[in-house]
This record gives C-alpha cells, sequence and structure tokens, in this order.
C-alpha cells in the first residue's frame, strides 16, 4: 500500500497576518526620504552638464535662396523696381513713404518677392477705397494709405502682317500619341475635331523664332470652352517664353469634356513688348458619345473591334512603347493566336500582358 502523508501543522492566524505582514514607513521616514530627492535633484541640476545632444532640427540654417543651392547675382536681377528704389532713397526719403509701378517685375523667385513686398509702403491693414466712375470707362480711386492696384483689360489688337515669331496648336491623345516605329514614329495629331467625354486629351503648343534675334514673348493659352483642366493646370494661363535665334518650344495641358455639346476653343495667342506677334485660328469641338468618323488604324479600334490579322499586322508594325497590351488579354483564349503574339512581342522585346 502507499505510505500514508505526513501530517501537516496547522497554521494559526496570528502566524498568516504576521507573515503577510508589510513593513510601513512613518510620517518622518517619509518626509525624510522626500527630502533626500529633493536635495538630490537640486544638486543634479547645478552639476555642470558635459554634453548635451543637438537636436537635428537645429544643426542645419537656412542660408540659401528659397529651394535654390547656389544663389548668385542673378537671382535678385536690376530692374526698373529696384532702379526706383534706388532713386527713391538717393532722396533721402524714407521706405515708409515708398510705392513703385513696376512691383511685379520683381517676382523672378520668392526670395525676390518677398523683398519687394517688404519695402513697399503697403499697410497690413489698408484703408478704405473710395471708388467713384466717371463714365464708362474712366473711374477715380482715393485712399488714405498707398495701395497697389492692378488693371486687366481685353483689348482689340491688328492681326500684324509680317511676323518673325510662328506658333502651331495641335490636339493628341495621350493614349496614341506616337504612329510608326524608330526613325519613322511621328506624333499622332487628331485630324478630326470630335472628342469623347470624360476622357484626357491634350494640346500642344510649339512656338518658333525664326529670326536670329532674342525674343521674350508671352504665349496666352486656354482650355476649351466646357472643358476641365487636368494637372493642376488653370483655365486660362498667361507662360513668358524666353526664345533664342532660330529656337523652338513646347506647352503642353491637358484637359477633358465632363459632357457632350458642341463647344470652341480661344486659340494661342503670342505677345511680344505688348504687341500681338502671332496666333493660330478658333477651332470648334464636338464632344459625341460615338464619332462619325473612327480611326481604324488605332490601337483602341483594333484591339477592341479588329480582326485578328489587323492585331497582328499592328503588333508587327507599329510604335508599341505607348500601347496598352492588356486592351488584347480578353482575346488570349484562342491558343493559336496567343502563341503568335508571344512570339511577336519576343521578337520586339515587349512582353507586359
Amino acid at each position: 500500500p502507499p505510505p500514508a502523508p505526513m501530517p501537516t501543522q496547522p497554521t494559526s492566524s496570528a502566524h498568516r497576518s504576521r507573515r503577510h505582514r508589510k513593513p510601513m514607513l512613518n510620517s518622518k521616514a517619509k518626509a525624510k526620504k522626500r527630502s533626500e530627492r529633493s536635495s538630490d535633484l537640486a544638486a543634479r541640476a547645478r552639476a555642470e552638464e558635459l554634453y548635451v545632444p543637438t537636436d537635428k532640427t537645429m544643426e542645419v540654417a537656412e542660408t540659401h535662396y528659397y529651394k535654390v543651392r547656389h544663389a548668385t547675382a542673378k537671382l535678385c536681377p536690376i530692374n526698373e523696381f529696384w532702379a526706383d528704389l534706388a532713386s527713391h532713397r538717393s532722396q533721402g526719403k524714407t521706405l515708409g513713404s515708398f510705392a513703385s509701378p513696376f512691383f511685379p517685375i520683381a517676382g523672378s523667385n520668392l526670395t525676390e518677392a518677398l523683398l519687394a513686398i517688404a519695402v513697399c509702403a503697403v499697410a497690413e491693414s489698408p484703408s478704405p477705397v473710395d471708388f467713384s466712375p466717371v463714365d464708362q470707362t474712366q473711374a477715380t480711386l482715393s485712399c488714405a494709405t498707398p495701395f497697389l492696384l492692378y488693371d486687366k483689360a481685353l483689348a482689340t489688337v491688328e492681326a500684324p502682317s509680317q511676323t518673325t515669331v510662328l506658333v502651331g496648336q495641335n490636339y493628341l491623345d495621350p493614349q496614341e500619341m506616337f504612329v510608326g516605329v524608330g526613325n519613322n514614329a511621328r506624333q499622332n495629331f487628331l485630324t478630326s475635331f470630335e472628342f469623347l467625354p470624360n476622357k484626357p486629351y491634350m494640346c500642344q503648343i510649339v512656338v518658333t523664332n525664326v529670326s536670329s534675334n532674342t525674343k521674350p514673348v508671352e504665349v496666352l493659352y486656354q482650355i476649351p470652352q466646357g472643358s476641365l483642366p487636368l494637372r493642376n493646370r488653370n483655365y486660362e494661363h498667361v507662360e513668358p517664353v524666353t526664345l533664342q535665334p532660330y529656337e523652338s518650344k513646347t506647352i503642353v495641358y491637358t484637359f477633358y469634356f465632363p459632357r457632350v455639346g458642341h463647344f470652341t476653343h480661344y486659340p494661342v495667342h503670342v505677345a511680344h513688348r505688348e504687341e500681338l506677334v502671332a496666333h493660330c485660328p478658333p477651332t470648334s469641338l464636338d464632344v459625341v458619345v460615338h464619332p462619325t468618323t473612327e480611326n481604324v488604324t488605332s490601337w483602341t479600334y483594333v484591339a477592341t473591334r479588329g480582326t485578328r490579322e489587323q492585331v497582328l499586322t499592328f503588333l508587327r508594325t507599329a510604335n508599341l512603347e505607348p500601347v496598352r497590351l492588356d486592351m488584347i488579354n480578353w482575346r488570349m483564349t484562342d491558343a493559336g493566336f496567343c502563341e503568335e503574339v508571344l512570339a511577336i512581342l519576343q521578337s520586339r522585346f515587349r512582353i507586359d500582358l
């Protein structure tokens, strides 16, 4: 038989309470401990710090122009605004009375613009401007403090009879921008002014200087009527461009039409020294759900509605750089067609289905 368990000695209640009792500190001991802790912290505060790590955000100080690493004198060029400031100070006048009509010129960069604002005597809280119309074309403005007035108006100008600046405007489909392969590749401009709703389109402007003189020009362009801008573009924009002799520059903006309809497009205009030097004719654009004339050579048409031979011919001869090959995935259920397509793509080093 198994041995009987050893009898345990009963524990009294007084023994249990004495075993679980925790030492208690009296009030004098607590006060002494707090005093020692305060003295220790005070001594630490008086001790000399041998090393203090510097925060990373405080190690670098800004010493350059905004977003410009290498600052030169050309970043703040001499112009009419700074000439007015120099003339104003040479007469012993203070900055509190300085104002110049050439204020918009001093804006080649953010630093120059902020400096120009700082020296102008424009109050943070200007007085109310009293506007008194004289007639339909004139008005009188008066204010107790200096203020900046911007005047913008449209004027009728005559088209130039002779010019040395040429400008062109064309439309492009971002999905089919080029046709041809290699040296034969060229941009695929839209020949029909029919557009689809909710589809992005591009407008390309090319400005050319055909003279031997440098020409600073201003290019005015806007998106078509009824469209909306894309890629953070504005509805209307004036872009300054400096054309070197025999140089061409390109401006591209993107837009789309949210609905169908018939719209007009105000063309691009180029001005030189406030005179019109070149412009394109206005265009009328039709936004339709189903175009009346389709481009049967485009990849969209070939991939979705073309025959088997049309697809294979397109893959052999067309420029595949901008082509979305996933548009023919639904055709790959045919094993023979799939093998022919893969063979063509492998020979042209393009497989990303």
